[in-house]
């Protein structure tokens, strides 16, 4: 849990009695730290064992009393959701009006070819032409002090998927130098997403979406629960580029492909991705051999 007052964090941690310790990778949570050395030691930072679920209850009601306290404190209300509403406002014009046009459309990169990715831009990347520059762009714009946020408005269900995640932006996380957080649309537009919108500009933020394979009408408000989903994460983005936020949008298109090759794509994606996942633990097992 992260508090903000004043241009500060203050950070506290929760653990169950079986989970990891809390200076080990917590992967898996929100807003998660994976190493004490990401956070200034000068923020202050409490930490708690939560060893049954009554005294979970009691943490409920005693952080319900500290946060309504500290609103009063701060002259504003908590409970308040402004830029909760104003996503919503941007979401509801997307689905009244139609999405956005992307800045460019990009046939997928890298060894296997899996449909479109349609690409939307904050304004301080709009110079970028390809996905190569546009992350390079990103990821390049991040300075100490910043966090880095990859917002994915896709099923968690399937063969490392989470996993391939987490690997992404804990990497980013170690080349940077900063902390990281693998947020799941939408419904982290309710939680960290109103600190995204709300709070100090030092969050970048990548946005992931896809078209559902196996996508559910609607009849009411949206098509269907992808064209939903798109939806949100484009208005993500609008309200966030809005804000000065540095972000960029990738969403997946796979409507042109059939149904039997696109799941044959994605077999052969897993299978390569798991190739030089092995190779890559074959070449360390060679390197520390060596030494």
């Amino acid at each position: 849990v992260a508090f903000f007052f004043s241009s500060r964090f203050l950070f506290f941690f929760f653990k169950q009695k079986t989970a990891y310790e809390i200076s080990a990778c917590l992967v898996g949570s929100e807003m998660c730290i994976r190493d004490r050395s990401y956070i200034d030691p000068a923020i202050p930072r409490a930490n708690y064992k939560i060893d049954s679920v009554e005294e979970l209850a009691e943490h409920f009601v005693m952080w319900e009393y500290a946060i309504a306290m500290c609103g009063y404190l701060m002259k504003i209300c908590p409970f308040d959701q402004p830029d909760v509403a104003s996503a919503k406002a941007v979401v509801l014009d997307i689905l009244k009006e139609g999405q956005p046009e992307p800045d460019f459309v990009q046939d997928f990169i890298d060894e296997v070819h899996m449909g479109e990715v349609e690409v939307r831009l904050s304004p301080c990347f709009k110079d970028c032409t390809d996905v190569r520059s546009a992350l390079r762009a990103l990821l390049g714009s991040i300075q100490p002090g910043d966090f880095f946020a990859l917002n994915a408005f896709l099923p968690f269900t399937g063969e490392g998927r989470r996993e391939a995640l987490e690997t992404i932006r804990h990497g980013v996380a170690e080349k940077r130098g900063v902390v990281s957080c693998l947020e799941v649309g939408p419904r982290y537009l309710h939680s960290t997403g109103q600190l995204h919108k709300g709070g100090p500009n030092c969050g970048v933020f990548l946005i992931l979406s896809a078209d559902e394979l196996k996508d559910i009408p609607l009849k009411q408000e949206a098509e269907s629960l992808g064209s939903l989903a798109k939806a949100q994460a484009s208005g993500d983005l609008v309200t966030l580029a809005e804000r000065g936020r540095r972000v960029v949008h990738l969403h997946l298109s796979l409507i042109h492909i059939s149904e039997p090759t696109r799941q044959a794509e994605i077999s052969y994606a897993v299978f390569c991705l798991k190739k030089k996942k092995t190779k890559k633990k074959k070449n360390k097992k060679k390197t520390q051999h060596s030494r």
